[in-house]
């Protein structure tokens, strides 16, 4: 027997407390490994989500303020902008940059005013009508639901389960606070309009005409928001004239509570001819992921890049968003700090009680000429041993376990970390060392026993 395996058979013929005291220490580390994992995935998947659900910058033309004045009297101010964003220069730019990986979205958006008629013959009023990319704006807004189809895609976005149950939910509350009148009227209302398909899998109740118009081509066709629709009594399916051109309402927004609802979308294309305006563009709007690099930087070298443009950043989006993707990793750090410290006192108490179970023990190794530093070593190497064992084999039971987790919640595991045996061998060294940290106070405590006294107190 050596100071080398006297730990060890301690080890062994303390099975039960070993055994209690490994398993406190390996849950921790599991708990600490699955909760770092499922809180970095979910982050990951958090900025994803949130750079799809709007903008946050802004490019604009340049734009300077005048003071109009006569005589010395101030006669209010003037907005001059340089007029539109040339389109496909602007684009090029965006791709130029060099942290154009971290820009998820670019939608670009011509804005104006056209001539609407429901027939050709009838008298005509200004709507507000916006160009877009209407692939680029489905994956700006995820957040649009629709009655009808949108023009030019073919499926939406599936949606993200965890939002769809919040979604059903919240429907479920609304339907039975208004009652069972408004629970019919929402049910009829819900159900798909004759001759109209109802498609599955897709964000929201997404219809598609059973027997499309095809003698209008599909760049004629629109998307009505919830307000216009409803101010204009516009339809799915419905043809109306705009600048005396013939177009088909595709689809209709239901209601966003934001500008989308009092606005006619159409092909950016279309618009450009509607306004006389080839390749330009009245603002684009940028979705950048956050986290992975400041957003000033973005608008830094996008301002470099576009010298003739305003490029702004949409603080208050941007701060919600980080504070949104910060608060899972926040709370996952502080629940960490509660582990380790519970794991720590655990440490600290059943060493002491080995001590004191064992102080016969201590006194005879002290009596046979073994110094306080080997005492020390003794129950410094018992806590290592553990301490490393419960580190590796935490990591691993805690990795899988955050795999199921993720699987039961429903939630997206494309960022989850892959398996690493360095990552199981950096968790065993940290476990270890905390146990010696937290040993210390019990080994010292041994060591320092005299051994006349342990010896004649038992």
């Amino acid at each position: 027997m050596n100071i080398i395996t006297i730990p060890l058979r301690c080890l062994r013929q303390k099975g039960g407390r070993s055994a209690a005291l490994l398993s406190v220490f390996l849950l921790g580390v599991a708990a600490i490994t699955a909760l770092n994992n499922v809180s970095s995935s979910v982050a990951e998947g958090f900025e994803k989500k949130l750079s799809a659900f709007g903008a946050n910058i802004a490019i604009t033309p340049k734009r300077e303020t005048l003071q109009i004045s006569y005589g010395g009297i101030p006669l209010g101010n003037a907005t001059v902008d340089s007029g539109y964003i040339p389109l496909a220069q602007t684009m090029r730019a965006i791709e130029g940059i060099s942290l154009k990986d971290r820009i998820s979205v670019v939608a670009p958006k011509l804005a104006g005013l056209a001539s609407f008629a429901k027939n050709a013959h009838d008298t005509t009023e200004l709507v507000p009508l916006v160009g877009v990319n209407f692939d680029s704006e489905v994956d700006l807004k995820q957040f649009w639901h629709v009655r009808g189809s949108i023009p030019g895609i073919a499926d939406m976005h599936a949606p993200d389960p965890l939002v769809q149950r919040m979604e059903e939910q919240h429907a479920k509350h609304v339907s039975q606070a208004e009652g069972s009148s408004a629970t019919s009227a929402s049910t009829s209302a819900s159900m798909p309009a004759p001759g109209t398909v109802q498609r599955k899998g897709q964000a929201g109740a997404h219809e598609e005409p059973a027997h499309p118009r095809e003698d209008i081509p599909l760049e004629r066709h629109l998307l009505a928001g919830a307000s216009v629709a409803e101010r204009l009594h516009l339809t799915p399916g419905q043809t109306i004239w705009l600048n005396g051109g013939q177009f088909l309402v595709e689809g209709v927004l239901q209601p966003t509570g934001s500008d989308d609802d009092n606005v006619l979308f159409a092909h950016l294309a279309e618009a450009q001819k509607l306004f006389h305006a080839p390749d330009a563009a009245s603002f684009i709007e940028v979705a950048a992921l956050c986290s992975g690099c400041p957003i000033e930087d973005i608008v830094a070298e996008l301002g470099a890049a576009l010298p003739g443009q305003d490029i702004r950043a949409l603080r208050q989006v941007v701060a919600q968003r980080m504070y949104s993707i910060s608060f899972a990793q926040n709370m996952a750090l502080v629940v960490t700090v509660v582990i380790l410290f519970s794991a720590c006192v655990m440490v600290v108490m059943s060493m002491l009680v080995s001590v004191n179970e064992r102080r016969k023990e201590i006194g005879l190794l002290r009596a046979v000429g073994f110094s306080r530093q080997a005492v020390f070593f003794i129950f410094a190497a018992e806590a290592l041993v553990i301490g490393f064992l419960a580190g590796a084999a935490g990591y691993a039971a805690g990795y899988f376990a955050g795999g199921k987790v993720l699987v039961a919640m429903q939630l997206e595991a494309s960022g989850y970390p892959a398996f690493s045996l360095a990552a199981m061998l950096g968790y065993g060294l940290m476990a270890s060392a905390l146990a010696v940290l937290a040993a210390a106070f019990p080994a010292c405590k041994a060591a320092r026993a005299n051994p006349a006294e342990a010896l004649t107190s038992l």
